[in-house]
């Protein structure tokens, strides 16, 4: 009898190790698969990437972007960065934006700034948010601007369709159609449209 009972929980702690191994294997592709998903396409003058760490570097177009990364911008100075396989940003200077979530759905933070975005119509299962202290821009396919300051959010369409939502005031959506703008500010209640 006790051999039985040491020959199944030997068989269940190997089957146990091989599946935590098998998970482990699939975490680190995924990894791996983020880190691919988002590079740098072209850097012009002062570009930096801090990582979690807070640690600051310059940027070179090797370099790998992950999660948590701040890519800064200094005076006349920008970023081209892609996002999958036809998504493009373009990171204005004097430009902070933060990588909140990379794989199949994007969320960055614009702290300060201005950023343009040229995004491809994306799969069912992806999804991009650009967030500002004021408000949270979401994303099907599209072209469009964010600018930043320090009391008001502008997001400007030039393609398709964008919605915005104040943070204040998350369960009013704006859908701004080509041609329209919206203003987040910080000291009315609400957006302005214009």
């Amino acid at each position: 009898m006790g051999k039985k009972v040491f020959l199944a929980l030997s068989v269940f702690f190997l089957l146990y190790a091989c599946e935590a191994k098998q998970q482990s294997g699939q975490k680190k592709e995924i990894a791996e698969q983020t880190q691919e998903n988002i590079k740098f396409k072209m850097l012009v003058q002062d570009v930096k990437i801090i990582n979690q760490k807070e640690e600051t570097r310059k940027a070179s177009l090797q370099d790998k972007l992950n999660l948590h990364d701040k890519i800064t911008t200094g005076k006349s100075s920008f970023a081209l960065i892609t996002w999958g396989l036809k998504s493009t940003f373009k990171l204005g200077a004097n430009s902070l934006l933060e990588l909140k979530n990379i794989a199949n759905h994007f969320d960055g933070q614009l702290v300060e700034g201005s950023a343009s975005f040229k995004v491809s119509s994306l799969k069912p299962n992806e999804s991009l948010k650009i967030r500002t202290l004021l408000a949270v821009v979401g994303v099907r396919g599209t072209s469009f601007k964010v600018s930043v300051s320090q009391n008001q959010t502008r997001v400007c369409v030039s393609q398709e369709k964008v919605e915005v939502s104040s943070l204040k005031e998350p369960e009013k959506t704006i859908a701004i159609t080509p041609g329209q703008a919206v203003e987040v500010i910080e000291k009315e209640e609400g957006m302005g449209l214009f």
